[in-house]
């Protein structure tokens, strides 16, 4: 199974007026077809050097990305990420977008296989919320984040314990980690 990265497609921290529609059109003309394809998503800002992920799903939805990025449940997500933070909290203040990650096919066309992805489209998921939480520990998810947030293992998963990492964590990262 193949996956496409697309984005980011910005949209404003004030949602007035016909924002959606004009996002969605974005999407669109970036790639026609994308908005209604399934696959991952990730809600972040971005302040120029630093891009930080806040919120991972996925899609199954026969709408797509339209049907589930813009739900009443993610933009409660959403502002209360966006809302105004303390000074210590000035992350919070980039720029808000979507990333978008469509199953495709062997020839990169956008994929409308619902069925038989679905196991992958959840690996992605849990994958990128992994990854999303190693940027930021802050992340909105809950759900497929307790191993994640739980288990350690020296010099690989999770942050560092008491004291310098050991000769044997050092080799593994070497082997594990490094390019």
């Amino acid at each position: 199974m193949n996956f496409e990265s697309c984005g980011p497609f910005h949209f404003p921290r004030e949602r007035t007026g016909r924002w959606r529609a004009a996002f969605w059109d974005d999407v669109e003309e970036y790639w026609d077809g994308l908005s209604r394809s399934v696959g991952c998503y990730a809600f972040c800002t971005d302040n120029g050097k630093k891009v930080r992920p806040w919120y991972v799903g996925k899609t199954l939805a026969q709408g797509g990305f339209r049907d589930e990025v813009f739900t009443p449940h993610k933009l409660q997500h959403y502002s209360e990420i966006l809302a105004p933070q303390d000074v210590d909290k000035s992350y919070r203040r980039g720029k808000p977008c979507i990333l978008l990650f469509p199953l495709v096919t062997e020839s990169w066309r956008l994929s409308s296989n619902r069925s038989s992805s679905e196991p992958y489209i959840d690996w992605l998921e849990t994958t990128l919320i992994g990854m999303a939480l190693s940027q930021n520990p802050e992340i909105a998810n809950t759900s497929k984040t307790r191993f994640h947030r739980e288990v350690y293992v020296n010099g690989l998963i999770g942050g560092q314990l008491q004291g310098r990492p050991s000769n044997d964590a050092n080799f593994a990262k070497r082997a594990f980690l490094s390019k």
